[in-house]
């Protein structure tokens, strides 16, 4: 067994309180990684959640301006044919068709949006 003055001479150090203070040191640094890394953690965590929301609404809107499109081809065909001498029948159909044509340039907005949203994120994540 050593003494005093070979453990300070292994470790390097003047004084048994430079070495208490190194120590403290180490210690702060250690929770400080800690707490940055927690932090950083978090924000992983959160932008990881964002991007799966978005990824959702993507899919969502996706699907709802499939159907809508399928329902303005049959819409289509159906003004195509459409008797005109029915003013109550034909003004219905237009109207619900206008209304289809809203809907999906609602949709394409709000699926625009989301992509666009999920491209900066996507774009900011650190490699």
């Amino acid at each position: 067994l050593g003494d005093i003055y070979e453990f300070l001479a292994k470790k390097k150090t003047e004084s048994i309180a430079h070495f208490e203070r190194s120590k403290a040191d180490n210690a702060a640094k250690k929770n400080k990684e800690s707490s940055s890394n927690k932090e950083s953690y978090e924000a992983r965590k959160e932008r990881d959640k964002r991007k799966r929301k978005l990824s959702n609404v993507i899919s969502k809107c996706q699907s709802e301006i499939d159907s809508t499109e399928k329902k303005i081809k049959e819409m289509d065909v159906v003004i195509a044919g459409l008797d005109y001498t029915e003013q109550n029948k034909s003004t219905k159909i237009l109207e619900e068709y206008g209304v289809l044509k809203n809907s999906i340039g609602e949709l394409m907005g709000r699926w625009e949006e989301a992509e666009m949203e999920l491209d900066l994120i996507t774009a900011s994540e650190p490699n």
